[in-house]
């Protein structure tokens, strides 16, 4: 067996590897993480309390098919300074699938933890807004981008 012909064994031999974990690489890119997942669309929205925007509350979007739609989960958002939030799925601020959701707001006490203030406190908001059942907050999504009306909640 000549010098030659053991470099290229050894090369077609590291080859067979290499062209197979490209192989799995390539297709776990066209049926992995995303394969199933519904489709995103922008979302955004407002949040007002008393009929003043409402700054670093938390909002959550329960999907009211979730029994019969297994691959939806509740969605998230934080308002910035002016009530304003952009929905996350994935990403942040990636948006949310079409579909019908109960909309949940809770703006919690700061709190400090070690150096640092948190919003981890008690639920400053009347209890019903923590509920989807209760919250009287609904909306649907629809495919595209969604500028949501305001929602509006009320305390005394």
């Amino acid at each position: 067996m000549s010098v030659r012909s053991s470099r290229a064994r050894l090369l077609l031999g590291a080859s067979i590897p290499l062209n197979a974990a490209v192989s799995c690489v390539i297709l776990a890119g066209l049926t992995g993480c995303g394969a199933g997942e519904p489709k995103i669309h922008p979302v955004t929205g407002k949040v007002l309390l008393n009929g003043q925007p409402l700054a670093d509350a938390s909002v959550v979007f329960h999907p009211v098919d979730a029994q019969s739609r297994p691959e939806l989960r509740r969605l998230t958002a934080r308002t910035d300074a002016g009530g304003a939030f952009r929905l996350t799925t994935r990403d942040p601020g990636d948006g949310a699938p079409a579909g019908e959701y109960g909309v949940t707001v809770e703006f919690r006490e700061l709190v400090q933890e070690g150096d640092e203030f948190v919003r981890s406190g008690a639920n400053l908001l009347p209890d019903r807004y923590a509920h989807p059942a209760t919250s009287g907050l609904h909306c649907r999504i629809e495919a595209g981008s969604n500028q949501l009306l305001p929602f509006q909640l009320e305390s005394p």
